[in-house]
């Protein structure tokens, strides 16, 4: 029952991924990696799922969505210079603002991820526009002179991170679906999928609000490598 579902999927992989414009389609990336996403069903269910049901694949898209996006996202910061805005200081919300989106436009890429805490005090910049409302996973909000600002829901509040990137090529294959029924625990389905992608060099821009901030532990943490780097290239030299 889920032949001709996958056989969709697999030709185009877009009809259960919401992808963004900062996502490129790449059929020749194909050192795949699998992902597996799994969601309870209930126990009338089981007789015979059938793929016109909108709720269940809702829910599988939704969660095939959330998981490539998280993946995607955590190459992109994995792949990224750093740099950092100190916000300790600023006494006035205006200047603090004033500095995030000089920090933002002063990098030369196309895209920027950030989460809701951080999008919405961008919003509130004189040359942030609006886009229109999306409430979907990873969704465009608006532009800040050119460049596309997207909300990342899934971050944490307190994740004062923003990516800033170019491209991002995906591709995804070889869906399949099993149900995992065992006594004592509620039935499953699971779906599995192959991935691969690539992510453009980017920039990471890590926001200081606060001396319990995490931005400020990498920092000092960036400090200390540096430190250790210089002691040791002077013993060599």
């Amino acid at each position: 029952m889920w032949d001709k579902l996958f056989e969709e999927l697999n030709n185009d992989f877009t009809k259960a991924i919401v992808t963004r414009d900062f996502i490129k389609v790449d059929k020749n990336l194909r050192n795949f990696k699998t992902i597996s996403v799994s969601m309870s069903l209930p126990q009338n269910e089981l007789a015979g799922i059938k793929i016109d049901d909108d709720r269940i694949l809702g829910t599988i898209f939704n969660e095939i969505t959330q998981n490539i996006y998280k993946v995607i996202l955590k190459e992109i910061a994995s792949n990224t210079t750093n740099s950092f805005v100190d916000l300790r200081n600023e006494v006035h919300r205006g200047k603090g603002l004033e500095k995030i989106c000089s920090s933002i436009l002063r990098e030369d890429y196309k895209y920027c991820v950030t989460n809701t805490r951080l999008a919405s005090e961008i919003s509130d910049s004189v040359g942030f526009h609006f886009g229109s409302l999306q409430n979907r996973s990873t969704y465009l909000t608006g532009k800040l002179a050119g460049k596309d600002i997207y909300v990342d829901p899934y971050m944490r509040y307190n994740d004062y991170k923003i990516f800033l990137f170019d491209d991002v090529s995906l591709n995804i294959e070889n869906f399949t679906a099993a149900i995992i029924s065992e006594a004592i625990f509620t039935p499953k389905l699971v779906i599995k999928f192959d991935y691969d992608f690539l992510v453009s060099s980017g920039s990471t821009i890590n926001v200081i609000d606060s001396v319990n901030s995490d931005a400020l532990l990498e920092l000092k943490a960036e400090h200390r490598e540096q430190q250790i780097d210089k002691i040791l290239n002077e013993k060599e030299s």
